[in-house]
């Protein structure tokens, strides 16, 4: 960070280090109703089992799923699908960010 002269833009690094990579981290890692596979797998496993197998990192469908999803697939579907759109955007923010750090960052070494 020495060689970085411009303070504004080296309070701008720390505090994408300290900020928005910290919020990523606990949305990602730490906030409960963000881990899916504790929330659902479950319920999920038990209601697909019969259409679905598992080789190694391949889920392969062994039967086609001819019947209408209950009250709870349905909701899980719709909180992952909500839950991944907001991460989605935390880490296009970020990415702005970071592209933007990226422009000032060539810019103090021309």
């Amino acid at each position: 960070m020495e060689i970085i002269k411009n303070e504004k833009l080296r309070t701008a690094i720390i505090q994408l280090y300290d900020y928005n990579y910290e919020i990523l981290e606990k949305l990602e890692e730490q906030y409960f109703p963000a881990q899916f596979h504790e929330n659902y797998f479950l319920t999920l496993s038990d209601h697909f089992k019969d259409y679905l197998r598992v080789d190694y990192l391949d889920v392969k469908v062994i039967k086609d799923y001819n019947q209408p999803l209950d009250a709870e697939v349905i909701l899980i579907f719709k909180e992952v699908y909500s839950w991944r759109n907001m991460l989605i955007s935390v880490y296009q923010q970020t990415l702005q960010v970071i592209d933007s750090l990226s422009i000032q960052i060539e810019g103090e070494f021309r």
